[in-house]
């Protein structure tokens, strides 16, 4: 029992490193496309 606890415990705690982790590429991706995509907007302004 002790160790099925200690199994899924772990299988949680991975999980939740692999999700923050995928989170911070995302928002990494999106701050690097947001300048991008602002200079975009001002060259198709002029």
């Amino acid at each position: 029992m002790v160790e099925h606890l200690l199994a899924k415990e772990k299988v949680a705690s991975s999980n939740l490193v692999f999700r923050s982790q995928r989170v911070s590429t995302e928002a990494r991706f999106a701050f690097h496309a947001l300048p991008a995509e602002m200079a975009e907007r001002q060259t198709l302004r002029s």
